[in-house]
């Protein structure tokens, strides 16, 4: 992962984590080969649409945060 920080880095593990856990629910037999497969498919799908955000708003992307206290 190229040019990431680790607000970048965690963004995709946890976008990547929620769709793993999402192939779980529906397919709870899938194999470790399968789901190892699908979860590099994710890094890489999201890892490229982190990229051309960036790239839209000159690398200044700012995610909000929501406050889980409230």
């Amino acid at each position: 992962m190229s040019n990431l920080n680790q607000w970048d880095i965690k963004q995709i593990i946890d976008v990547v984590s929620k769709g793993i856990n999402s192939i779980l629910m529906s397919k709870p037999d899938i194999s470790d080969t399968e789901l190892f497969g699908k979860a590099k498919t994710l890094v890489k799908i999201y890892q490229q649409i982190l990229n051309e955000l960036k790239e839209i708003d000159n690398g200044t992307l700012d995610f909000p945060i929501k406050d889980e206290s409230k």
